[in-house]
Order: structure tokens, then C-alpha cells, then sequence
């Protein structure tokens, strides 16, 4: 069975390198005109790696969302492909925050930098908060944090950062949660085996109004134990 889920990555590898190339490239030259339509090039390449990968992506809670209003979104970090179904799965114009060495994949890393996606020195918080700070003021649609930092080897929540807080007081943006669950399953941390055929659940929850995230100084814990009581749920169901 790893032989062939082995064999799997590879083949699927050699199938998305030129569709990633060609789509980057495409979305790169939209984004000189339009970002919100450069996104949506983005969006249609992450279907096509949950369509290749044979991913079920069940998305609950977007009622809780006003389309007509920005967010910054955070979600818990279990896999690689968290970034994959939340920017396939939910109809928001997502621009990412990121750690730095993602801006060094090539092709991928020169669309996020032409759709200014904020990076960030993880490793140095003095830098990771001057780049929030600097950057945080001219990006457009909803920023996206992980205020694990970095993902999980289990799937289980860490502890988060102040990050999102961060973003909250410079944007003035009300904070979206999105609880992930089954995307471990098809990549974890440390291996590049990708496993088909999984299912994963997306749990939008009710905004956080931003006076309620700047005010707080319990929030960070607050919503890491809320994050952890639906991760739970989601495991049982």
C-alpha cells in the first residue's frame, strides 16, 4: 500500500508541475489587472488538485458569513492541504499569510508575491510583526492566518499566536474562524506521500466582531479552546 500511494505522488507530481506552471504564469498576468480575478485562477487550480487527489470537502456554516463584508480568517493548520480546500471551498477572496519559504516555491511563490500575500520570518517575531504591520494596510479580500504558526503532527491544536490579533488592530476587520479536520489524513507534516480518497469537513463559525479581539487580552486562549472543542466534535461525527 505505500508502494503505491508512493507511485501515487509521484504520478500526480508529474501531472500538476505543468498545470501549476501554466496557471501561475496565467494568474501572475491577471493579477497586473485584476487580483480578485487572479484569485479566482488560484481557486480553479486547488479544485483541480482536490478533484486529481479524488478529495470530499464538506463545508459547513457559510450561512455564518456576510458576503457583502472583509474578514480575517484564521484556521487551525493540520496540512498543506489545508490551504487547498479552504481557498477551493470557500467563496471569499482569500489572500494569504504565510512563512516565507512558500515564496521561494517556484511559480507558486512568484503569484503569492504578485497577489501580495503577506510573508512572514516566522523564526523572528520582532520581523513577523513588522511585516504584518507594514503590509497588512494594502491587502485586499480576507487575510488568512494560522495562529498555530505551523501545522500540526497530530492534528491536534496548538497554541495560538497573537498574529491574528495583530491584523485585527491594524485592519479593523471582524476575525472569521474556519475549524479544519481530515486534511492530515491526506498529507501530514514531514512526508510527501499524498493519500486519495479522504474526506475532509470545513466548520465555518460566527464571526468575532473586532472590538471583541482587540479589547480581549484572553483571547488567543479563548479561541484555541474553542477551536479545540470543535476538532473534537468533528473527530466524533
Amino acid at each position: 500500500m505505500i508502494m503505491l500511494k508512493f507511485i501515487y505522488s509521484v504520478l500526480l507530481l508529474i501531472v500538476l508541475i505543468p498545470i501549476t506552471a501554466f496557471l501561475a504564469t496565467l494568474g501572475i498576468v491577471f493579477s497586473f489587472f485584476s487580483k480578485s480575478l487572479a484569485h479566482y485562477v488560484e481557486k480553479l487550480y486547488f479544485r483541480i488538485i482536490l478533484i486529481f487527489t479524488f478529495t470530499r470537502v464538506n463545508v459547513e456554516g457559510l450561512e455564518n458569513i456576510d458576503f457583502s463584508k472583509r474578514y480575517i480568517i484564521i484556521a487551525n493548520h493540520q496540512s498543506y492541504f489545508d490551504i487547498i480546500t479552504i481557498s477551493a471551498c470557500i467563496p471569499l477572496q482569500i489572500r494569504w499569510v504565510s512563512k516565507e519559504s512558500i515564496f521561494n516555491i517556484p511559480f507558486i511563490g512568484q503569484f503569492m508575491k504578485a497577489m501580495g500575500y503577506i510573508s512572514l520570518p516566522r523564526e523572528k517575531l520582532k520581523s513577523s510583526v513588522s511585516a504584518i504591520k507594514d503590509k497588512a494596510k494594502v491587502i485586499d479580500g480576507c487575510p488568512v492566518i494560522f495562529p498555530e504558526g505551523t501545522r500540526s503532527y497530530d492534528g491536534n491544536i496548538q497554541r495560538f499566536k497573537r498574529g491574528f490579533v495583530i491584523l485585527a488592530q491594524e485592519l479593523g476587520l471582524d476575525v472569521l474562524p474556519i475549524v479544519v479536520w481530515g486534511t492530515i489524513n491526506i498529507m501530514r507534516r514531514g512526508e510527501l506521500i499524498v493519500t486519495p480518497f479522504r474526506k475532509v469537513k470545513l466548520r465555518v463559525l460566527k464571526p468575532i466582531p473586532n472590538e471583541i479581539i482587540v479589547s480581549d487580552k484572553q483571547i488567543q486562549d479563548k479561541l484555541m479552546n474553542v477551536f479545540i472543542e470543535e476538532v473534537n466534535k468533528l473527530k466524533e461525527e
